[in-house]
């Protein structure tokens, strides 16, 4: 389990240990991969699937003791739109949502990622990264393999494997391969631009001995 899974899953098990009831909400199901391996040691991990109806006879032979019972409820459906469906378990314990207050409680996938990197990359790097989650650029599985790597981080080490400029821009220039992944983060305003700014001369560099807008010769 990657470093910004693990701390989402540190967040979850803290909310067990207090409150013993979490229903989560996960309205853009950005961490359903964790839900679907969620443990968490003495707790019941109950799973919406499309019927409040099978979910509740899941968990209702739960609910009838004197007190909570250690359950997280996974409901990767906006909390508006389950129509008041598990009210009753939101009051008896904790809601964890994106947006949700107290700050401990809110699985803004952005927030999480920042928050589980910042000891690892430092602050600078982990307000940048939230700000490509922010943009739609990273998915939970992109900042996993960030946190795995602490000298490098992006979008483009998510492309290319790396972060190093030279390895990436050789790759780059050899094939055409990852310009689709590229307009899909939107990691430059198009290949065609930083294709030409790889080989475009930089001031007081040695200039480039690839002809301007043509890759080098790929081996047979």
């Amino acid at each position: 389990m990657g470093i910004v899974s693990a701390h989402l899953v540190g967040l979850i098990a803290k909310q067990v240990e207090e409150r013993s009831l979490v229903v989560w909400y996960d309205p853009g199901a950005d961490y359903k991969a964790v839900a679907e391996c969620l443990a968490i040691p003495g707790t019941t991990i109950a799973r919406y699937d499309g019927s409040f109806l099978k979910l509740r006879r899941e968990i209702d032979p739960l609910l009838n003791g004197l007190e909570a019972p250690k359950l997280v409820v996974y409901v990767p459906v906006e909390q508006a739109d389950t129509y008041h469906a598990l009210v009753e378990l939101e009051k008896a314990g904790v809601v964890m949502q994106p947006g949700q207050q107290p700050f401990k409680c809110n699985t803004r996938l952005a927030l999480v990622a920042r928050n589980a990197l910042k000891g690892r990359l430092g602050d600078d790097r982990a307000s940048e990264i939230e700000r490509q989650v922010e943009a739609g650029k990273l998915t939970l599985a992109d900042l996993d393999k960030i946190g795995s790597n602490e000298k490098e981080a992006g979008v483009i080490t998510i492309i290319f494997g790396t972060g190093n400029s030279q390895d990436v821009a050789l790759t780059f220039l050899a094939s055409d391969r990852f310009d689709a992944e590229i307009e899909k983060k939107a990691a430059c305003a198009s290949p065609a631009t930083a294709r030409a700014s790889s080989v475009l001369p930089v001031p007081g560099a040695p200039a480039s001995s690839t002809p301007w807008g043509m890759r080098p010769p790929r081996r047979p």
